[in-house]
């Protein structure tokens, strides 16, 4: 309803209705704020606004705490990969390190392992060289095992001769 005119004299004022209806009524019945009923509607249109308001941010707050959660989840497994794949480099980054040290010591080995080579035909020569030393020695000692064989033979076959020439034990 509103309020047209106001008439002090009488106590009425000139009205219109929601419909468009006009008329005179008491001034005194009439007020500026709404009628409790009209409070009591829009409190509860206003309750029920806040109430739907609610619950679309509490569903808002569920997903946002669910994503979350996944998040932290999320979070935790690459952590956990980032441990892993951090020791891993470590490890090949170790590894990367004795790569240089296992080289130079396998050159070293390789230089010592030629050595070793040299020194083993070096022996095997000086071997065939005592060897062949000791065979002439054993050829030298048997040639005068022969020979003396051979002296002995000629002196004995002369004694017997000698013997025989004489005719006696001489």
């Amino acid at each position: 309803m509103e309020r047209l005119k106001e008439n002090d004299d009488t106590g009425f004022s000139l009205v219109r209705m929601k419909s468009g209806l006009e008329g005179w009524m008491p001034t005194q019945y009439l007020i500026d704020q709404p009628i409790a009923k009209d409070m009591l509607e829009q409190t509860n249109d206003s309750l029920s606004t806040l109430s739907t308001e609610h619950e679309e941010a509490l569903q808002r707050i569920r997903e946002i705490e669910s994503t979350l959660e996944q998040m932290d989840q999320t979070e935790a497994s690459l952590r956990a990969e980032n441990n892993e794949l951090q020791e891993e480099l470590d490890r090949i980054t170790r590894l990367a390190a004795n790569v240089i040290a296992i080289d130079q010591e396998n050159s070293q080995l390789k230089n010592e392992q030629e050595s070793l080579h040299a020194n083993i035909d070096a022996l095997d020569v000086a071997n065939r060289e005592l060897q062949d030393v000791s065979n002439r020695g054993w050829f030298l000692n048997g040639a005068g095992v022969v020979l003396m064989g051979l002296l002995i033979g000629f002196w004995l076959a002369r004694r017997i001769y000698q013997k025989q020439s004489t005719g006696g034990w001489a």
